[in-house]
């Protein structure tokens, strides 16, 4: 069974996108990574993205485009070798994302990840967005159902969602006391109707590869369409298509100020993704997103009980308390009002 693991910040705070904000980098470290990268230009840090233990950096080197930098711990790098690997291999496969070009370290043995400075931008809720999103995840899906440790990661889904299923009996039976507010979440550990099992949303296809995380933070919309980035969850994400295509609707459209006519939206998603993958249920998936939702909010706090149960982030636990309350609300009112328009 897979170990837990500890708290990591998201390089993006909350759920809503924001501009980088450039700082001067620390000299010291500024010497290091041009000594490790072989190259002179300017380095700037993205302040506003990353924590403690990882620094965000763009390069503008004097004889090259400009690049992308990872600098984090030697254990955070190892987490990434797989990630990049299979980010490395969907490019091979033609597919939309960005990976790493290579990889050094630092004297104090830090690593640096090296990637081509994607000019994309966060998605939108708006409808070319949507159907580029759409587009390119049932691209991504078709090509990871091919990878060939597909076995492997069905595996270490169930490894980390009995792990995780543990965590919720102990918060429901109030073995546990988890969060900034620990009987809210045990009220919500206790609600039988939310699923979380290897099995769950069976009924609405077969478990396949997916990417995982789909915020929107990981995935970049150009000219060129919709790239998506950080692949470190598809090792234990084997589960139905729709689960994907509920988290790109949550975080795009849903919690969205500029969203609009949300219906409408989530359709440009499913029809642009059914072109690619008509095999999928996506009528009956879209009835099922309240219940879809609840069960990924539920699986993020089991996370953060595990990493960070005084509750010390409270920002993050806030964030999967209000997601459980928008699938009450605005989704459930949404799916039982309209239609799926699907063509």
């Amino acid at each position: 069974m897979s170990a837990p693991t500890r708290y990591r910040a998201p390089a993006w705070r909350g759920l809503n996108t924001a501009e980088p904000v450039y700082t001067r980098v620390d000299v010291q470290l500024e010497a290091d990574v041009m000594h490790a990268l072989g190259t002179r230009g300017e380095l700037q840090r993205m302040a506003n993205i990353g924590d403690d233990s990882s620094a965000f950096l763009r390069l503008d080197a004097a004889d090259a485009r400009p690049l992308f930098l990872k600098v984090v711990s030697q254990q955070r790098g190892s987490a990434l070798e797989d990630a990049e690997m299979l980010a490395r291999w969907l490019q091979d496969a033609a597919m939309p994302v960005v990976a790493s070009e290579r990889t050094c370290r630092l004297a104090d043995g830090r690593q640096v990840w090296v990637y081509p400075f994607h000019a994309g931008r966060p998605p939108n809720a708006q409808l070319p967005d949507l159907t580029m999103i759409g587009s390119a995840l049932g691209k991504l899906h078709g090509a990871l159902q091919q990878h060939t440790l597909t076995g492997q990661w069905r595996q270490q889904t169930d490894a980390r969602i009995q792990r995780l299923m543990n965590v919720r009996e102990a918060v429901a039976r109030g073995a546990l006391r988890a969060g900034p507010d620990p009987l809210a979440f045990q009220k919500i550990a206790s609600d039988r109707s939310i699923a979380l099992h290897p099995d769950m949303f069976s009924e609405l296809g077969p478990r396949t590869p997916l990417h995982g995380d789909l915020n929107r933070f990981n995935m970049l919309i150009s000219d060129d369409g919709c790239a998506f980035l950080d692949f470190e969850d598809v090792p234990h994400s084997m589960f139905p298509a729709m689960l994907d295509l509920a988290t790109v609707i949550e975080r795009v459209v849903l919690v969205s100020p500029d969203a609009g006519a949300q219906t409408q939206h989530i359709q440009a998603l499913l029809n642009a993704y059914r072109a690619e993958k008509p095999d999928v249920d996506l009528e009956r998936g879209f009835q099922a997103l309240p219940d879809i939702q609840r069960s990924i909010a539920l699986r993020s706090l089991c996370i953060l009980a595990e990493s960070d149960s005084p509750g010390l982030h409270a920002e993050e636990w806030s964030k999967f308390f209000g997601l459980i309350s928008l699938a009450k609300g605005t989704i459930a009112r949404i799916t039982t009002s309209t239609g799926t328009g699907i063509s």
